[in-house]
């Protein structure tokens, strides 16, 4: 894993079509089963409507649209519902994400966050700049979010798995 001076975040650690995705826990309010979801005409497709949740209205968006992934490259059918919501923190406001999966909470060194690339690399610059014109906190927040390389992941499962092998054997 990382050195011994470096510093950790933690994040959220979520799957959606084929990829992992990583939200700082600072700007994660909670998850939750999906909520009924009221689609709204003329809106982007990565918006799948909105939601009360908490008695508050949210927009909830799907990171694959966000993505612009073609059916192809969905393992899941396009209509499959999603298993979960996450909802964001953006700045007094919140959002909700929907996602397949949510994994759990992970530790990860500055070493491995070097290794994950940016969640906003990923998509197209057309859609940044439609997000920054509706949205800006919700580019902060998708700033600091990052995508998971799968052989990372897996690396850090079995860090985990290590360590709790460690801990039980010296109790």
């Amino acid at each position: 894993m990382g050195g011994e001076g470096s510093s950790k975040v933690s994040f959220l650690i979520c799957r959606d079509d084929s990829r992992l995705y990583a939200f700082a826990l600072p700007d994660v309010v909670e998850t939750m089963r999906p909520l009924s979801t009221q689609a709204l005409q003329g809106m982007p497709s990565f918006l799948l409507g909105i939601s009360l949740i908490r008695g508050v209205m949210l927009p909830v968006i799907q990171l694959s649209r966000l993505f612009g992934l073609s059916l192809a490259e969905q393992p899941l059918p396009a209509d499959a519902p999603p298993a979960r919501y996450v909802t964001l923190r953006l700045g007094q406001r919140q959002l909700a994400v929907a996602v397949q999966e949510v994994l759990g909470v992970r530790p990860i060194d500055d070493t491995h966050l070097a290794l994950m690339p940016a969640l906003l690399q990923e998509v197209a610059a057309e859609t940044i700049s439609a997000i920054s014109v509706l949205d800006t906190e919700l580019l902060l927040v998708l700033r600091a979010a990052h995508l998971l390389p799968e052989a990372l992941w897996l690396e850090l499962e079995r860090g985990a798995e290590v360590r709790v092998q460690d801990r039980a054997e010296h109790e």
